[in-house]
């Protein structure tokens, strides 16, 4: 079993910060709360942030998703295991194919993170049999400029909460969204 580490392969240390950034691995990672607290004060309260918490399937995560469909400028961070995830360069052709058949591609993640790690899903490729979900991560290492496709399965396998973010007047959507997926909204 390998080590975890704060980042993924091939990923470089940042250093170009202005001050000191103190670093303990083991409590390394972004609580949601604290990045919903930072987008509600950035955002002078224009934007709205409503955490989804359950038990995660494909069906929810699909549900929940539905539920925002007609929303615009909505944003799903999710902090997930990335561990859970498919290798971010899984081939193209594998991906189409589990989109025909269902059927996952055997390509795992080998980045082992010790802490869980937001993404956001930015898009979703529904198939036959097999829905993918679009993920955006922060390491550009990571799939094509940090845009990678996954199963849908393995996303919620890998989920441990999820942020909305979109405009305060869309508040009640997003808690209605939270709602119609069978979660519940709050603390994260």
């Amino acid at each position: 079993m390998r080590a975890a580490t704060s980042r993924p392969a091939g990923a470089l240390s940042r250093d170009d910060f202005r001050l000191p950034v103190p670093f303990d691995e083991t409590a390394a990672g972004t609580s949601s709360a604290g990045l919903a607290r930072a987008i509600r004060t950035l955002s002078g309260e224009r934007l709205a942030v409503v955490p989804a918490l359950g038990e995660w399937t494909a069906s929810t995560v699909s549900d929940l998703l539905l539920g925002l469909w007609e929303l615009p400028r909505v944003a799903v961070l999710a902090r997930l295991d990335p561990a859970e995830l498919g290798a971010p360069d899984t081939p193209e052709r594998a991906l189409l194919d589990y989109l025909d058949t269902g059927i996952p591609p055997l390509w795992t993640n080998r980045w082992r993170p010790p802490a869980p790690h937001h993404v956001l899903i930015a898009g979703v490729r529904l198939g036959a049999e097999g829905t993918l979900l679009s993920v955006v991560d922060t390491y550009r290492e990571l799939g094509d400029n940090g845009v990678h496709d996954q199963p849908v399965e393995w996303v919620a396998a890998g989920l441990e909460s999820v942020l909305l973010v979109a405009d305060s007047r869309h508040a009640e959507a997003l808690a209605q969204a939270v709602s119609y997926a069978g979660l519940r909204t709050g603390v994260s």
